[in-house]
């Protein structure tokens, strides 16, 4: 429980450098962010290779895993659709209800703000001594399926904002052969899984995913770029491993080390609301 209380404590830590750090450094502030995120996608990387590398799954019991999918397409989506209809209905005035462009607006927005984070979802079960149980096994298997319609139902949503593009094609056709690789592949390689191998491991997928996004911006701009999140790869190359078990001291410290700088990154990470609404005041004062 106190490492649980720690965790909390960093997060808001993290939130209030958010709120108050744009105003101390000005103009650098652009590229602290730029920096701080990507440490935070190496941790995230470095958190779901883990997780992917204690992955068990049986092959036999396929049917099992379509009702958690659907399980897990319901957590994802009701979430969106009851912000998607508290924003309407309760932030806009009445003459915004029957506004298909406002609809549009906002279930854009409330796709950003239903998910659960799977790393601090994983941080804090491990936290709190959940990690060899059956919940959490359980959970890994619905959070990652959580995620994977949150990609999915984006596609729509950028369909209704962008118009159909071939690169949601490809994003979708990425998202399958990475499941599908990682299902046929399960436990079979036997790679480097110390602390620097995993950190490694992370980099490198973090580097190539924004590889790809760089590449697609400079050729199509950013509306026809390919953005894949580091998630679910890093998640796929832990399932590929052969799992060693390796419990040594470092080992533990490196791990805890990564999650208590994960949760003060992610707090960081939230956009600034302190001073937005006075400062939008003020603007309208003074004439």
């Amino acid at each position: 429980m106190r490492k649980v209380l720690s965790f909390s404590v960093f997060l808001m830590i993290g939130l209030l450098v958010s709120q108050f750090l744009p105003g101390v450094v000005g103009d650098g502030y652009v590229a602290i962010k730029s920096v701080s995120n990507v440490f935070l996608y190496i941790c995230l990387g470095f958190i779901m290779i883990n997780v992917g590398r204690e992955f068990e799954v049986d092959k036999t019991r396929w049917r099992s895993y379509a009702e958690d999918y659907f399980i897990a397409m319901a957590t994802a989506a009701m979430p969106w659709f009851l912000i998607a209809i508290y924003y309407v209905f309760v932030l806009l005035p009445p003459e915004f209800w029957n506004s298909w462009e406002a609809w549009k607006e906002n279930l854009l927005l409330s796709r950003f703000a239903a998910p659960t984070s799977a790393g601090i979802l994983f941080t804090m079960l491990a936290a709190i001594g959940l990690k060899s149980s059956w919940i959490y096994k359980k959970i890994q298997v619905l959070a990652i399926f959580d995620d994977l319609d949150t990609i999915l139902l984006m596609i729509p949503l950028q369909i209704m904002m962008v118009g159909l593009r071939w690169q949601l094609i490809i994003i979708v056709l990425v998202v399958f052969l990475m499941l599908m690789f990682g299902w046929r592949q399960l436990g079979r390689y036997h790679w480097r899984q110390d602390w620097k191998a995993i950190i490694l491991y992370s980099m490198l997928v973090f580097g190539i995913t924004q590889l790809v996004y760089v590449v697609s911006k400079s050729l199509y701009g950013e509306a026809g770029s390919i953005h894949i999140e580091v998630l679910l790869p890093a998640f796929v190359v832990g399932m590929v491993m052969k799992h060693k078990e390796i419990d040594t001291p470092v080992e533990h410290k490196v791990s805890t080390g990564v999650s208590f700088f994960f949760m003060l990154l992610v707090g960081m990470s939230m956009p600034q609301f302190v001073g937005l609404i006075s400062r939008s005041r003020m603007r309208e004062l003074i004439p």
